[in-house]
């Protein structure tokens, strides 16, 4: 996913306009246009919509938006460790995580193409990366509870932040649950948390709350993609993940 395409997104959340984002940019009202129609495109869902009025963002072009600033950060600071290394001509072993959803997987290859132009990208999706470092692999993205030991360098790049997510049509029809009791009588996707038990709610207070699943994964990206289709409530990291502190 292009950085530039998520900026023009990001200039029309900005503006309410495609005019207007497209003078905020310095290109054409068209150029503008097709850069959201590519997004579209590689989202799989259009991200926003026109009528008389002007240009209004989609569900999800909105949610995109909103995490795009925070995605290009992450991406940016990921690979820029590797932007000043003097990197011979070859192939760069990357592995993601099972789930990671594919803006984000997209995003850290944009900016491995900036940090890395002479060099070719070879992505791995595993569900346990760390599995392949040293092996196959020259770089692993991994989520977890507590920082990885062994023989590599780890870097924190942020922490990801857990919640439920249901579609407003699912919402509607069978009500918004004010309870954990409640929650319960729902349909619930879980997310499997590397490091935690699988059938455990995890509570922003601490602790973890038993619960039966109806669905659990380690793809947060396909328990995301039923919870929008209004197959039930989601557990899954809601946004994109706090930085890091230095």
């Amino acid at each position: 996913m292009d950085p530039v395409r998520l900026k023009a997104l990001v200039a029309l959340a900005e503006t309410g306009s495609i005019a207007k984002a497209a003078r905020r940019e310095g290109v054409r009202r068209a150029s503008l246009a097709r850069r959201l129609d590519e997004l579209s495109d590689e989202l799989g869902a259009p991200v926003a919509t026109t009528s008389r009025t002007g240009s209004v963002l989609t569900e999800e072009g909105a949610r995109l938006a909103a995490e795009a600033p925070e995605l290009i950060r992450r991406a940016d600071r990921l690979w820029s460790q590797y932007g000043a290394v003097e990197v011979a001509p070859g192939t760069f072993r990357f592995v993601a995580p099972a789930g990671l959803a594919p803006p984000v997987t997209s995003l850290l290859m944009a900016a491995a193409s900036r940090a890395l132009p002479e060099v070719r990208v070879e992505v791995t999706v595993h569900a346990e990366p760390l599995d392949l470092v040293g092996g196959v692999a020259d770089l692993a993205l991994v989520f977890g509870p507590d920082v990885p030991e062994g023989p590599w360098k780890v870097t924190s790049v942020g922490r990801l932040v857990e919640g439920l997510w249901a579609a407003p049509r699912y919402l509607a029809k069978r009500g918004t649950p004010r309870s954990l009791e409640e929650l319960e009588e729902h349909r619930l996707l879980l997310w499997q948390r590397p490091g935690m038990p699988r059938n455990a709610l995890p509570l922003h207070a601490g602790g973890l709350h038993p619960v039966v699943p109806w669905l659990s994964s380690n793809d947060a990206w396909l328990l995301q993609r039923g919870a929008e289709r209004g197959v039930g409530i989601a557990c899954i990291p809601s946004g994109p993940c706090r930085a890091a502190r230095r």
